[in-house]
């Protein structure tokens, strides 16, 4: 909210609201205070996105992962980036259950419940257009509890709805993930 817009509802407000506004105000500008100094921190540490540094520390998700390749265990850098140069057709697939566990732990406990059944219904769409759907309304519920989290997982939607847009029926996940449970991949998966 801008400083003419803060006056403009402040100055129509009761003594309570008045309070409760400038107190949200107060918190979101403390919370943009501390993400700018987290990030100015992290790229100390760890280096700009762009260009990491040589330094000890790493970002979240460029630690090494592993791939058992004819009966050998190898270690992969980059997932992703390896999938994509040797099977350039490959659709890589963001594992659901992994979503579901690292957001969850993100909310509050009386949250959570209604949290499984968004994605549950996620799991359960079959084709785009419900994926679309059920991802849009997962966004929505928890866009209103963690919108940081929500943020997160909007820039991943190509990967976690990358089944649904193959328009096969939702029995195929749970198949797939019975079949991918034996392998050791760090949370993303890939379909051939």
């Amino acid at each position: 909210m801008n400083e003419t817009n803060l006056r403009n509802t402040l100055a129509q407000a009761s003594e309570h609201e008045a309070v409760e506004l400038l107190q949200q105000t107060l918190r979101q500008s403390v919370w943009m205070a501390l993400y700018d100094a987290m990030e100015q921190e992290v790229n100390l540490l760890c280096g700009a996105k762009h260009k990491p540094s040589e330094s000890e520390y790493k970002r979240a998700g460029s630690e090494q992962g592993s791939v058992y390749l004819d009966g050998e265990k190898e270690p992969v850098k980059r997932l992703k980036k390896a999938v994509k140069k040797h099977w350039p057709n490959a659709i890589q697939q963001e594992c659901l259950i992994h979503m579901q566990r690292h957001t969850r732990d993100k909310l509050r406990t009386r949250d959570r419940a209604e949290f499984d059944r968004y994605n549950s219904r996620l799991r359960d769409a079959e084709g785009r257009e419900a994926g679309d759907e059920a991802f849009e309304d997962l966004m929505d519920f928890l866009s209103e509890r963690n919108a940081a989290a929500a943020l997160a997982l909007r820039s991943r939607k190509e990967d976690l709805t990358a089944f649904h847009q193959l328009d096969l029926p939702s029995t195929l996940n749970v198949t797939f993930l019975t079949e991918v449970a034996s392998l050791s991949l760090p949370v993303k998966t890939c379909l051939y």
